[in-house]
């Protein structure tokens, strides 16, 4: 019986991998970073982008070279935006043609020295994108205020979890013979009076204004 079923799936990847081939012909163009952080918005609702960078009025900072390399993604956008009332979100945006690039980012928490105090998968309903699952956590380093953080995935097939991102990827390489592209999106309240609700607000938000600022691409 497992030899049956062994070679059922050996023959339902030859033909994916055969497919891959023959419609792989024409190879997609990666674009540079600056593509991505020129897709980015820099307000939504009360909340306005603050300490521009130079170079790029549309991000805050950028992330360290190490996380570049250990990542390799297409990009990687980080902006900070805050309200009058002094309320400030973190939001970072990767760009990534495998899922090398969209990393757990909950392990990506503890190695900088966070504990996890929840880690829920809860659906959004978004009246752009539809509903989709994202993560939502809440942190705390070194003794520090309690802060909460709300990821999300895009395969190259949608909206999905992190599981099923890394599925995606894997079938649309063998069906198109090439690599396909991603995105994450995280979003971090940067103090303990933003409420999980707040944060969702924002992020709901803002992720359904880039969606139709960056029509449709991001």
């Amino acid at each position: 019986m497992r030899k049956k079923i062994f070679v059922v799936v050996a023959v339902v990847l030859g033909i994916f991998a055969a497919w891959g081939l023959t419609s792989g012909s024409t190879k997609s163009t990666k674009p540079e970073e600056k593509w991505l952080e020129d897709q980015l918005i820099t307000e939504v609702g009360e909340f306005e982008l603050v300490n521009p960078m130079d170079d790029n009025p549309k991000i805050s900072y950028k992330m360290d070279e190490s996380s570049y390399e250990a990542l390799e993604p297409i990009g990687m956008a980080c902006q900070r935006m805050s309200d009058d009332r002094g309320r400030l979100y973190d939001v970072v945006i990767i760009a990534a043609d495998s899922m090398k690039a969209l990393h757990d980012q909950t392990v990506c928490f503890r190695a900088q020295g966070y504990e996890l105090y929840s880690d829920e998968i809860k659906p959004i309903q978004s009246d752009v994108r539809g509903q989709y699952p994202a993560i939502f956590s809440t942190i705390r380093r070194d003794g520090g205020p309690m802060i909460n953080a709300i990821l999300a995935f895009r395969s190259p097939r949608g909206m999905v979890t992190y599981n099923r991102a890394k599925v995606d990827f894997f079938l649309y390489q063998l069906q198109k013979g090439q690599p396909g592209r991603g995105f994450s999106y995280r979003f971090m309240g940067l103090d303990e009076t933003i409420t999980m609700e707040d944060l969702e607000f924002f992020a709901r938000n803002y992720m359904d204004k880039l969606y139709e600022e960056s029509e449709g691409k991001v």
